[in-house]
């Protein structure tokens, strides 16, 4: 068995409305930063959230009704019940949705690429069903989650399928380490000391990063910004937006809005009030840890 931290949290008095999150330890932490889930019986449906444009992904297996979805001519459909959902540029906005029941893969920045052959410029702004990511082996994953009757039945399903997928892949150790380092100093990281630090040249250190990613490094570092200035807000709505905007490497509100035009996205403050209108997944667990 894996090991790793298992959190459980109830959103609401009622207990209606439940989500757990496991924290996987090495290896699997490297390249996942959780398996997920959400479940809730309310009677009303539950308003989704955006998926704004970032640098990580997440796979999503329904148990009950799969998100809904505007497609290209703005009819509202279904998702596959198993799928990956890959925002790079553009912001996918998923409808209500009622009952709730689903476990979700959420992969790091850089790290999708341990654990499927599927070429980097295929997955991005794509929703995209576990079939074509996986073949077989995602179809036979999603009927054991189909299966399972309980949470643990299946984590242990995921868990197992995620460590065969990540023996079977060999690294890029370089680009991994440039990823990390992009993500977590996006706000004063500097590309071309980067790349002398690794010993490659620029244009090399975007060629394998992009054949890996399918970003730049500097699309990795703008993509880091934006989601980690989104991310403070929706979770410390009282503070300073521009004190946000400054802290995670923009110069200035013009800067980020800049950013916000290239995600397609409306200005600053409308796109942060439009988030923050709708539930998020960047709610962190409130309950003790519990060890696996």
């Amino acid at each position: 068995m894996l090991t790793g931290t298992l959190e459980f949290q109830f959103a609401d008095t009622s207990r209606l409305m439940k989500t757990f999150y496991w924290k996987p330890h090495a290896p699997l932490s490297s390249h996942i930063e959780r398996v997920w889930g959400w479940e809730s019986d309310a009677p009303a449906a539950t308003a989704m959230p955006l998926v704004l444009p970032g640098t990580g992904a997440d796979v999503f297996i329904h148990y009950r009704d799969p998100f809904r979805v505007d497609d290209a001519a703005g009819a509202v459909r279904e998702t596959p019940a198993a799928h990956l959902i890959c925002a790079r540029r553009k912001t996918i906005e998923l409808r209500t949705v009622n009952p709730i029941g689903f476990i979700a893969i959420r992969f790091r920045a850089g790290g999708l690429y341990r654990f499927t052959d599927v070429p980097p410029d295929a997955l991005a702004d794509n929703i995209l069903p576990v079939d074509e990511l996986w073949g077989a082996d995602g179809r036979a994953l999603a009927d054991a989650v189909w299966a399972a009757r309980t949470w643990d039945q299946r984590l242990n399903a995921v868990t197992r399928f995620l460590a065969g997928r990540l023996e079977s892949h060999r690294p890029d150790e370089m680009v991994e380490r440039a990823v990390r380092h992009i993500y977590y100093d996006c706000a004063t990281i500097s590309i071309a000391a980067l790349a002398r630090r690794l010993g490659v040249g620029q244009r090399q250190l975007e060629r394998r990063m992009r054949s890996v990613t399918g970003q730049s490094p500097v699309e990795i570092r703008t993509a880091s910004r934006f989601q980690k200035v989104m991310r403070h807000m929706l979770l410390n709505p009282a503070d300073d937006f521009l004190a946000a905007i400054l802290s995670f490497g923009f110069y200035d509100q013009a800067h980020f809005a800049r950013t916000c035009k290239v995600f397609d996205l409306p200005p600053p403050r409308r796109t942060l009030a439009m988030a923050q209108r709708m539930t998020h997944f960047y709610n962190p667990p409130s309950s003790a840890p519990v060890s696996l």
